[in-house]
């Protein structure tokens, strides 16, 4: 279990809300951009 812990720690360390998501951090950024600017823009599809 310690080797299990370890390997948990730094994803913890780099994405702590999106745990969920350790493997594709970058394109869940940029998704929620996505996201985000489709909110904005409407008009831009």
């Amino acid at each position: 279990m310690a080797s299990r812990q370890s390997t948990s720690v730094p994803s913890t360390q780099i994405l702590p809300s999106r745990s969920s998501y350790p493997a594709i951090p970058t394109s869940l950024a940029t998704w929620a951009l996505l996201q985000m600017l489709r909110k904005l823009c409407p008009n831009r599809t």
